[in-house]
């Protein structure tokens, strides 16, 4: 059987013309936000959505190694995928299938172009109130300030705190092209709760999973001996590790027993529960269920709508966003049906939800 042909991703030109500017400024890290920027930019791309997936499948059949992929899983895009990985960079694509981001930094830099579809990009300015320690942080996130992303947009992605924000996705699928640095030690990223509790996001390493996996094996075989085993790994790992750990299991990350994942997360929070951090943690969860869904939606100006409503904005306030969104005027008696038809009339909280509706409405 004949080797397929090697077939170029939709972005090999993007990603030599980073390469080679980048090589002239000798791979300072400090330039190449600015150079994503401008590449992703000038970059011509007229491809519709079916040219586009046509292309990727092309890709992903002609290559039988794929470039080390930075994301596995569909966390961050459904899917993600690394289109080119030297090492030291990536061009990546986000297709996505949900409407938002976790309210984040980032421990990289770069920039992001919306090839399809329109986002909404919320951008904070956050100040710390107490560092609890130091991956964990009590904040202020005020307002964030608010635009329409549509396609051929591009923004920066700067590095650490310099950026934080939101991407809240409107259509589906919204298609994005990342290009980003890899491997910044000295970079931090953050997950904003909007309660104000920040924790630092973490990958988790290799030889704590294997730990992990090792203690379902002991529990098996001596349940005093696990528990002190895990008891030890826990006491040698920062906060933000163990609660990434607990953000993994709870999100089936694991191949763990039921109990063996309960056991796992009830001696973290027992550690945490009585501090004041982890009361906002475990609020934000509620927080959330509180909200009305608005994922569902089959309208961009549905979704805008409901999320705004959700963070407690007015109508008056967010007209502009949502015309911006419609293309045209967009009078309450729309947005109104719109939202009362995501709103289940069995959900206990039904009545809080069309309240608040009535207040987004005449605010």
């Amino acid at each position: 059987m004949s080797a397929v042909p090697r077939r170029p991703s939709p972005f090999d030109s993007l990603a030599r013309a980073v390469d080679t500017e980048w090589a002239k400024f000798g791979r300072d890290p400090d330039q190449f936000t600015q150079i994503a920027t401008r590449s992703l930019t000038s970059l011509e791309y007229q491809l519709t959505q079916e040219q586009l997936e046509d292309q990727l499948a092309g890709w992903f059949q002609s290559n039988s190694h794929l470039p080390d992929q930075v994301q596995l899983h569909n966390t961050f895009g459904q899917p993600p995928i690394t289109l080119f990985n030297d090492g030291r960079f990536v061009v990546e694509v986000y297709i996505w299938m949900g409407c938002d981001t976790s309210i984040h930094s980032h421990g990289f830099r770069g920039a992001f172009r919306l090839l399809q579809g329109v986002s909404l990009h919320e951008t904070f300015s956050v100040k710390t109130v107490e560092a609890v320690a130091h991956d964990v942080e009590l904040t202020q996130l005020g307002r964030p300030l608010l635009e329409i992303l549509k396609a051929g947009d591009t923004r920066v992605i700067a590095a650490g705190r310099e950026l934080t924000h939101r991407v809240i996705h409107l259509e589906e699928p919204t298609i994005t092209l990342c290009v980003k640095t890899l491997n910044e030690s000295k970079l931090s990223q953050w997950h904003h709760f909007e309660n104000g509790l920040a924790i630092q996001k973490r990958q988790l390493d290799p030889g704590l999973i294997k730990q992990i996996y090792f203690f379902q094996y002991l529990a098996g075989q001596n349940g005093t001996r696990s528990l002190d085993f895990l008891n030890a790994l826990l006491d040698r790992q920062d906060i933000s590790t163990l609660m990434n750990l607990c953000e993994e299991i709870s999100g089936s990350g694991f191949d763990l027993a039921d109990d063996i994942s309960q056991t796992i997360l009830e001696r973290v929070y027992d550690r945490y529960r009585e501090t004041e951090w982890f009361a906002r943690y475990e609020r934000s969860a509620q927080d959330q269920n509180d909200d009305i869904a608005f994922s569902n939606s089959g309208s961009a100006v549905g979704r805008l709508a409901t999320h705004l409503l959700n963070q407690r904005y007015g109508f008056a306030e967010v007209s502009k966003l949502l015309e911006l969104v419609s293309g045209k005027a967009v009078s309450k008696n729309d947005v109104e049906d719109q939202i009362v038809s995501m709103i289940d009339p069995e959900n206990p909280l039904a009545q809080i939800h069309l309240e608040r509706m009535r207040a987004f409405l005449n605010g």
